[in-house]
Parts: structure tokens; C-alpha cells; sequence
């Protein structure tokens, strides 16, 4: 019965000094492996340089990025962007992706896909501006003498009335 508790005893000190020496042989192969790979730095490139911009106005550049728009003066000796629009913020909904275009009119328009939790699908928010400065948000359809028309409303009011219309053609 003495011999027993002797070899569980002999088994376990084995195991230990095994699982060491394995613990000590990863660490150390883990070691020269990183000494022997020859680190390569490809040079920074900003990540506007490898990308089309989404529109371009005069010497303004205009990415689309998931749920904002960013603005790059192409004219600057250091060309930095700026985010110029961020669409008001919804409990909930993440944005799924963007879209920008420039109307004959004038404007800038930009869309946002946004997710609900739990919803699935994509709801489109579309908002403009002119200026870069103004924005309005899409709020509906609406006809007027039987024409198709979108309805524009000031960012930030609480209107239920549109403070412009344009035609959909």
C-alpha cells in the first residue's frame, strides 16, 4: 500500500518538470523565431491616396466614410482631412455604409444606411448641403400638382413642414 501514494507522488514531480521544460522550450522557440524575422516598414501612405474620391468640388475633395463625411483641401501643401458631417445620432442603429453624390443643382448629397438592432434591414437617411456649412435632411415624398417632389427639412428642426422641395426626375 506504501508503493501506491509513492508512484502518484513520482507521476506528479514527472509532470511537473515535463510541462516546465515544454513551458521553457515554447518561450525560448518563440523568442528566436521573432529574432531571426527581418522586420520590412513599408512607408506610411495616408488613406485618402489610395482611394477615388466621391466627389469633387473646385479643389475639395469629399470622402464618404461609414457614417460621416470628410472633406480634403487638395490645394494644401499638407493636405489633412477634416470630418465636416456627422448625421445626428440614433439609440440603437449602427451605420452600414455611404453614399455621396453632387445634384445638377448644386448640392451635396449624402446617404447613410442605418442598421436598427434586431431590425435587419437598411434605412436610408439622406441629408444635403450647398455650403457644407447648412444641411437639411430628407423627410418624404410629397406632390404637388401632380409632380413627384423631395421634401427638405433644416437639420436640427422640429417642424412638420418642409423648408424646400426639389424635383425627382
Amino acid at each position: 500500500m506504501d508503493k501506491e501514494p509513492l508512484k502518484v507522488k513520482s507521476f506528479v514531480k514527472l509532470a511537473a518538470i515535463l510541462f516546465i521544460v515544454l513551458v521553457t522550450l515554447f518561450v525560448a522557440s518563440i523568442f528566436f523565431a521573432n529574432k531571426k524575422v527581418a522586420t520590412q516598414v513599408e512607408p506610411y501612405r495616408p488613406w485618402w491616396e489610395t482611394l477615388e474620391p466621391d466627389a469633387v468640388v473646385g479643389e475639395k475633395n469629399y470622402y464618404s466614410r461609414s457614417c460621416s463625411l470628410v472633406e480634403l483641401d487638395t490645394q494644401s501643401e499638407h493636405p489633412l482631412p477634416e470630418t465636416i458631417f456627422k448625421p445626428p445620432i440614433r439609440l440603437i442603429a449602427s451605420c452600414r455604409g455611404s453614399d455621396l453624390i453632387i445634384n445638377k443643382n448644386g448640392y451635396l448629397i449624402f446617404s447613410v444606411c442605418r442598421v436598427d438592432f434586431g431590425g435587419g434591414g437598411c434605412g436610408k437617411e439622406r441629408y444635403r448641403s450647398s455650403d457644407m456649412v447648412h444641411w437639411q435632411e430628407d423627410i418624404g415624398t410629397t406632390w404637388i400638382k401632380g409632380e413627384q417632389y423631395t421634401a427638405w427639412r433644416e437639420l436640427g428642426s422640429t417642424s412638420s413642414k418642409a423648408d424646400a422641395v426639389s424635383r425627382v426626375e
